[in-house]
């Protein structure tokens, strides 16, 4: 048996011909976003990131190593809370690089009593653009930053992205400066990481490598 379904919104009428109904319904748009201001639109499109990280390492290395035994491996993209907004920077480490030292340095007391660790950070803004001054967040030996909560108290890097040599620390070579903060390598590690040397055997089977 054949049957004859009515859909809904169609009706069936007694001349089998089928007519479409119309309804109009009114719905109420409920949101909690509200319009961008011209000033919030100006701060996004002043957020935007401009520079490619294949083109501000060079900058970074070529400004701020400073010194031929430091070098930068990597810049990241990162977001920090400073001055009530959120604002995108390019950061870097500023990492050891032991082969970059004249063959003559390359001694066994540099290479794992003296130059044992990379020094401090470098920050900018990642809007910076290419035809004005670098304007640095955090730069140079002293850690001069432009916001209070980007100082670095402790600057010593002692892994990263480098193949750093092992470095023995602290170490009678490694005396305090009263320019240590200037990055003249003259600091003892205070971490925990590594294999302490506090016993005779520890030191002689270590004394093979």
């Amino acid at each position: 048996m054949s049957r004859l379904i009515a859909m809904p919104g169609i009706a069936i009428c007694p001349s089998h011909r089928l007519r479409r109904w119309i309804y109009k319904t009114d719905y109420t748009l409920e949101s909690s976003l509200t319009p961008f201001t011209s000033r919030e639109i100006s701060q996004e499109l002043d957020n935007i990131p401009l520079w490619d990280d294949n083109l501000i390492l060079p900058v970074f290395e070529q400004l701020q190593s400073i010194r031929p035994y430091f070098s930068f491996y990597e810049v990241a993209v990162d977001r920090y809370e400073l001055g009530a907004r959120n604002v995108q920077v390019n950061i870097a480490a500023r990492e050891l690089d032991y082969q970059s030292l004249a063959p003559e340095a390359k001694t066994w007391r540099n290479r794992h009593l003296v130059y044992t660790h990379g020094y401090g950070m470098v920050m900018s803004s990642a809007n910076q653009r290419a035809n004005q001054p670098m304007q640095w967040l955090l730069k140079n030996f002293d850690q001069t930053v432009e916001f209070d909560k980007l100082k670095l108290t402790q600057p010593e890097i002692y892994y990263g992205l480098a193949d750093y040599p092992y470095a023995i620390v602290p170490n009678t070579e490694s005396l305090k400066s009263a320019e240590s903060t200037k990055g003249d390598m003259h600091s003892d590690y205070h971490g925990t990481g590594g294999l302490p040397l506090s016993s005779l055997i520890t030191k002689a089977v270590n004394g093979f490598f």
